[in-house]
């Protein structure tokens, strides 16, 4: 999830990297899925400013994320989505989003992984693969 201190218009882009090593190939069309946060820190999916796919690329590990409406300033989002875990363990990366294409980009910040969900959980999306999931608890824009 992350808010943003200033709104977002339609057309944006938001970019997550440090997702290298999956062997999920290379899609315009990586099934996205819109939502909020439960007050237990999970996943309500519903309606969201995100169009229903994104961009992903394998070799970059970059997943890029096209605003389908504005966003209002101080408002939690949040959208999921499925990739596979590399094949074998991995030195941990520095997830990263920053949004463009507006009149003044955002700059990178860190994200704070969360961990996955488990079978149990109602909020799961259902996956052919096993997700890496990531959350934003940083507010870009404001340092």
């Amino acid at each position: 999830s992350f808010a943003t201190s200033v709104p977002l218009s339609a057309g944006a882009t938001l970019e997550v990297t440090g997702l290298r090593g999956s062997p999920t190939p290379d899609t315009a069309a990586l099934l996205l899925a819109n939502g909020s946060a439960t007050p237990e820190g999970g996943f309500e999916p519903g309606d969201g400013p995100f169009g229903p796919a994104a961009t992903w690329t394998k070799e970059s590990g970059a997943l890029e994320v096209t605003l389908a409406s504005d966003t209002e300033a101080g408002t939690t989002y949040m959208f999921s989505f499925s990739i596979l875990n590399p094949p074998k363990p991995r030195p941990a990366e520095l997830v990263q989003l920053a949004a463009s294409g507006l009149e003044q980009p955002i700059s990178p910040i860190d994200l704070q992984c969360l961990p996955a969900p488990t079978p149990s959980d109602d909020s799961a999306i259902p996956d052919s693969g096993a997700p890496i999931p990531g959350g934003a608890s940083a507010v870009p824009g404001e340092r």
